[in-house]
């Protein structure tokens, strides 16, 4: 009998445990872990899918239930995701220059609205194409033959976001990232920027030999000074 008492008493203990531990976050936020039964997918005044959303048939709840959440990580990586499906190029994995100039407005739209929505108007494309512009514009009347301008903007910008220290050439690692609410104005979204494909995997039929020559993010500069020029042609507008 003594044996069956204690293992009632460990396991209602055990329940106690789990209670405290799952039970409750999950009813606060409706969310553990990734799995959220009871959280909602939508924003009040954003829609997700259909025309509103998306021109290519996208729907974009994961992407805001991982911000909702303040998950940037997640967030991010389902970002450069979408981006990818908004173009039929999940596949491969990489975008060209045709891709960023035809991406569809809509989606870019919804992205973006997305990202300041959660962030209070902090992140985003419109809020990163403002400080490159500014930048960009700064350092081309500063310079206006420099053959290196795109390059030394996003340096610049880089910098200013908190994506590398100054006067260092590269771009801190992803890992160390602060990403956290409390980042700098257009510190996110970032991984989209690994997504361009490499001047030299152009020579090569479907990027067969990419992993030859391609470091990553070292098609950052112009995949910014590309995303910006979208950002702008689409009338894309920070609040």
């Amino acid at each position: 009998m003594k044996k069956w008492k204690w293992l009632k008493i460990a396991i209602a203990g055990f329940l106690i445990f789990a209670l405290a531990r799952f039970g409750l976050p999950l009813a606060k936020s409706g969310c553990w872990l990734d799995w959220c039964p009871f959280a909602s997918y939508s924003s009040p005044s954003l829609p997700l899918s259909g025309s509103a959303a998306s021109e290519v048939g996208l729907n974009y709840s994961q992407l805001s239930l991982f911000l909702s959440h303040k998950n940037f990580k997640k967030a991010d990586r389902e970002t450069a995701e979408k981006i990818l499906q908004a173009v039929n190029k999940q596949k491969f994995g990489m975008l060209e220059s045709k891709d960023i100039k035809n991406f569809p407005c809509q989606d870019l739209r919804t992205l973006n609205n997305l990202w300041l929505h959660h962030s209070q108007g902090k992140f985003g494309f419109t809020v990163q194409q403002q400080l490159y512009a500014s930048i960009h514009n700064e350092l081309q009347q500063q310079s206006p033959r420099n053959p290196y301008l795109n390059s030394d903007s996003f340096d610049r910008f880089a910098e200013r976001v908190e994506w590398k220290r100054a006067n260092r050439p590269y771009l801190e690692p992803k890992d160390e990232l602060p990403l956290n609410p409390a980042g700098k104005p257009g510190h996110l979204p970032r991984y989209y920027l690994q997504l361009k494909v490499h001047r030299c995997c152009r020579e090569f039929v479907a990027g067969t030999l990419c992993f030859l020559c391609r470091s990553p993010l070292s098609t950052a500069p112009e995949m910014m000074q590309e995303f910006s020029e979208r950002t702008k042609s689409c009338y894309l507008k920070s609040g």
